[in-house]
């Protein structure tokens, strides 16, 4: 009886130590949070001085004021999904989503040049990856979802 509530205390303490955190908020993240979030990860990974931290906040600000609204791209994919199950205008709606990409695409690359202007050699050679990430899951990394290739 004894070795029935021991093996059943054992399971439940594994089971519940085995659960993840708590629920996440609800609500996205603020511009404010998204930025501060970014900088200091950009810190924390390329060891920035006190120094650098100013200019890098001003120019992710500005990379973040330059990149296509997440509404902009969602109406863009949107419009190819329907483009397609209709079978009408579907280069036109390619052309406006490769638009809001390359735009997207400018807007990191500009930024990452001016960040990565501000390194030092030993903060240059981590890499540019972490410039170059999107943010999301998986962005910035390898074809199988690994660590972002050496720059």
């Amino acid at each position: 009886m004894k070795v029935r509530f021991l093996a059943l205390s054992l399971v439940l303490a594994g089971a519940l130590s085995a659960q993840g955190p708590g629920p996440r908020s609800l609500t996205p993240p603020t511009a404010a949070e998204v930025l501060q979030r970014q900088v200091d990860f950009l810190t924390k990974f390329y060891s920035l001085t006190t120094a650098q931290v100013g200019p890098v906040t001003t120019i992710v600000s500005t990379e973040q004021s330059c990149l296509p609204t997440s509404a902009a791209m969602r109406t863009a994919r949107e419009a190819l999904a329907t483009a397609i199950k209709t079978n009408t205008k579907v280069s036109d709606a390619v052309t406006a989503l490769n638009t809001l990409q390359g735009d997207q695409e400018s807007c990191r690359a500009t930024a990452a040049s001016g960040i990565y202007a501000l390194l030092d050699s030993t903060q240059q050679m981590k890499g540019i990856g972490p410039l170059l990430a999107a943010g999301g899951r998986g962005a910035g990394r390898g074809p199988r979802g690994g660590p972002p290739p050496k720059q």
